[in-house]
């Protein structure tokens, strides 16, 4: 049986269903991202040996950005570390403005994300409840839950458990459930799969390298295309099931 106290209360059997997948789901996407940075840093690192026996200024140029990717590294180890299932989940209960902002520090990392009472929230399924307008709050009762302990690089630390009465329930239990995660470097392998499919057609399949990528990438990619469509068909269903 569910525990309530005044400020908080565990989650049923439902909502710890949907928690356990939420953090499945995040851990996925970020181990897959740890692995792409992780070549990426090699790569860097690589390049800081060759270019510093050649150069002292681009060698150091190159250092400095392996030490960044190595720190943004280590803070996306730090997100799949804290990617662990519990028992012992607290759902918190408040009155607050939630609001869509604007925010980053350059015009390329300037964003909408969705904010409430200072937390950085968001919903764990589509269609929960209708968020407010850019520059137009509105208040809300709501039940939340802290997934990280810091917002992680990319996404939110916070999720909506209930929106103005409006809980999780088995529709977004199934929905979840369902969903197949796509993460970033199942979109990088099938952008490179496309990339080198052209080269091959302006090449008239004469180069056999190119060939032959391809043929190594035709896998992801299809996977790729089949869990899009499946999500895309998925969220459309679930949208029409939730508005009728």
């Amino acid at each position: 049986m569910t525990e309530i106290n005044d400020k908080w209360r565990e989650p049923n059997k439902t909502e710890q269903i949907i928690i356990e997948r939420c953090i499945a789901l995040t851990k996925y996407g970020y181990i897959e991202m740890f692995i792409i940075f992780a070549a990426l840093d090699l790569a860097v690192i690589y390049l800081v040996f060759l270019f510093f026996s050649d150069s002292w200024i681009m060698g150091g140029m190159f250092l400095v950005l392996s030490i960044v990717m190595s720190h943004f590294l280590l803070n996306i180890w730090n997100v799949i570390k804290q990617c662990r299932i519990s028992d012992t989940y607290q759902i918190h209960s408040e009155e607050g403005i939630w609001s869509i902002d604007y925010e980053g520090d350059t015009a390329r990392t300037k964003q909408f994300v969705s904010k409430i009472n200072g937390k950085y929230i968001t919903m764990p399924v589509p269609e929960m409840a209708r968020p407010p307008e850019y520059k137009k709050p509105k208040n809300i009762e709501y039940e939340y839950l802290k997934i990280f302990e810091e917002r992680p690089p990319f996404g939110y630390n916070y999720i909506f458990i209930s929106i103005d009465g409006n809980m999780l329930n088995e529709k977004d239990k199934d929905y979840i459930n369902k969903y197949k995660p796509l993460g970033i470097l199942s979109m990088i392998l099938s952008t490179c799969f496309v990339v080198f499919l052209v080269f091959s057609f302006i090449s008239k399949f004469e180069i056999e390298f190119t060939i032959y990528i391809c043929l190594f990438l035709f896998i992801p990619f299809v996977r790729t295309l089949i869990f899009w469509k499946s999500n895309t068909k998925l969220r459309a269903d679930f949208i029409k099931s939730m508005n009728s």
